[in-house]
């Protein structure tokens, strides 16, 4: 029990001093290294770089501009959105 508790409290303080934010999280979507596109291309399915352009344009337009971008993952809510 002890060991189990011991690996839980570590595991708590390495995730804690880890921010991620929304912004962070989506920086790399879209993105050839996506691990969605990556699956869609290796399904014999591949997106189009005007369709990844164009999602990554709003993507900068929407979402990092908005407040909600600074916001860590964690502390998000669904009233946040």
């Amino acid at each position: 029990m002890a060991v189990a508790q011991h690996w839980a409290e570590t595991e708590k303080r390495q995730t804690a001093s880890v921010t991620v934010t929304l912004g962070s999280y989506l920086a790399h979507a879209w993105t050839d290294h996506d691990p969605h596109v990556v699956r869609l291309a290796n399904d014999g399915r591949p997106l189009s770089q005007h369709y990844l352009a164009d999602q990554r344009r709003l993507l900068a337009r929407h979402v990092f501009t908005d407040p909600l971008a600074k916001l860590p993952v964690a502390a998000l809510k669904v009233g946040d959105f």
